[in-house]
């Protein structure tokens, strides 16, 4: 199978401290990858790196196909709606994708209409997940994509996500083993 994802040699810092260090690794069409590793050793920056949304690093990425991105706090525009967020988002990526089919599998039907600033934590991060599943893009990137959520939330998300092709950052290693993932440990620098 071919790479979806390449990362050669990345390196970053912040300042004086390396966050990460020549990281290297693919995720191949239809393979989950999740990167485990404590608190600073730095994976939200190398999955931002890999969604192209942090710059200033060393190596090389490379992505074929669009990539859909979750950050680890969800970042919804508080005087929008979940269905609002979901046609910009829609527009941006100019797919025809069903928000109505996403606002359904996210459980959101009875939100859809609210503000996102009236919602839970939990509820916001649905509509995060709902934003970066919408239109099936070739990778799905996903920081600590079970926080906020329930028991029965993280099992749908995981059904969701079997046979997607996803690099996700997660302390939830049981998570890991639900959708069937190749596990890199990152270690701190």
């Amino acid at each position: 199978m071919s790479a979806v994802l390449t990362l050669s040699d990345v390196s970053m810092r912040r300042g004086a401290r390396r966050v990460l260090s020549g990281v290297s690794l693919s995720v191949a069409a239809g393979e989950a990858l999740v990167i485990a590793g404590e608190n600073g050793s730095g994976k939200s920056t190398l999955l931002a790196i890999a969604a192209g949304v942090l710059t200033g690093f060393s190596g090389r990425v490379s992505l074929s196909g669009p990539c859909g991105y979750a950050p680890s706090t969800p970042d919804v525009p508080e005087h929008l709606t979940p269905g609002e967020w979901l046609a910009l988002v829609a527009s941006l990526r100019r797919t025809r994708a069903s928000i109505d089919d996403e606002i359904k599998l996210m459980e959101l039907t009875d939100v859809h209409h609210r503000k996102v600033s009236t919602l839970s934590a939990g509820q916001r991060q649905r509509v995060s997940l709902a934003a970066a599943l919408l239109g099936a893009p070739a990778l799905l990137v996903l920081d600590e994509p079970e926080g906020a959520l329930d028991h029965a939330s993280i099992m749908r998300l995981a059904s969701r996500l079997a046979g997607t092709t996803c690099l996700v950052a997660t302390h939830d290693l049981s998570l890991a083993s639900r959708i069937g993932a190749r596990t890199v440990h990152l270690e701190t620098s």
